[in-house]
């Protein structure tokens, strides 16, 4: 029961954020040791 309830709160956690979010531009920058750089953005 009470991992059904944590589950349940993680996902109207993450439902609120996905609203908050809606419309920002967000990306994030990856630097590898040998120097190559991965941009990922959504």
């Amino acid at each position: 029961m009470y991992a059904q309830q944590r589950y349940l709160r993680a996902c109207t956690a993450l439902a609120r954020i996905r609203k908050l979010l809606k419309g920002v531009q967000v990306q994030v920058n990856i630097a590898t040791n040998g120097g190559q750089q991965i941009n990922v953005a959504h």
